[in-house]
């Protein structure tokens, strides 16, 4: 086993030890407003950014490539 699958044998044993320390625990809150997402279609999709997005990102790249 290289380094690199230890690392991430070791990090996989770990997490599933986080994520089962909390598995099902909520909040009688939380639960209530996961319950009122759901019934409104849950958490919605992400949106591609807009034509405008693109460019000011791309300028803003262009901009810092000049100032370094």
């Amino acid at each position: 086993m290289s380094l690199t699958e230890a690392v991430k044998a070791y990090l996989a044993k770990i997490g599933a030890k986080g994520g089962a320390a909390t598995k099902g625990v909520t909040s009688e809150a939380k639960a209530e407003a996961a319950r009122k997402n759901g019934a409104k279609g849950g958490r919605p999709r992400n949106k591609k950014p807009s034509k405008a997005a693109l460019a000011k990102r791309k300028s803003r790249k262009r901009l810092w490539k000049k100032i370094t």
